[in-house]
């Protein structure tokens, strides 16, 4: 079998949007027997772990595991590269107003790539109107959706 596509979820702190969006993208393409993988990283790592703490956020992990999907061994967040972005073949930015112009700053080139994509997902604490989590999946099923038709 070939190595599997990979989709790249970033958002600021790769610790609670990108984060939710890879393992349920993961569990959902091996359901399908989809040959993808994905992978998570931030464009403002280093201001966020200033807030942040620990390796993943906790309101990320229990949203997993009303889905199903435990995290026995989460690592901490990770800063884009370069070589992350040439490396995926679907590159998705949770937050257009809030990381095109992270993208811009740092990889010009890369803004409007044919492969990179953006949703509008806030990065706000859940609240009875509005919890990023419940946002966030639709937009994964219908990613996979699409990615299972080509």
């Amino acid at each position: 079998m070939p190595d599997p596509s990979l989709a790249l979820f970033v958002c600021t702190g790769n610790y609670y949007r990108s984060r939710f969006a890879e393992h349920l993208f993961v569990r959902l393409c091996e359901r399908r027997g989809m040959n993808w993988s994905a992978d998570s990283v931030g464009l403002g790592v280093d201001w966020a772990c200033k807030i942040n703490v620990g390796p993943i956020s906790k309101v990320a992990v229990a949203s997993l595991a009303e889905r199903g999907i435990t995290i026995t061994q989460p690592r901490m967040p990770r800063s884009m590269t370069r070589q992350d972005l040439e490396r995926a073949d679907r590159v998705i930015l949770l937050d257009e107003p809030e990381h095109r112009p992270m993208m811009r700053e740092q990889f010009p080139d890369w803004e409007d790539h044919t492969r990179v994509s953006y949703w509008n997902v806030l990065d706000v604490a859940p609240s009875e109107d509005f919890h990023p989590m419940d946002a966030i999946e639709p937009l994964v099923l219908a990613l996979v959706e699409e990615l299972a038709n080509t």
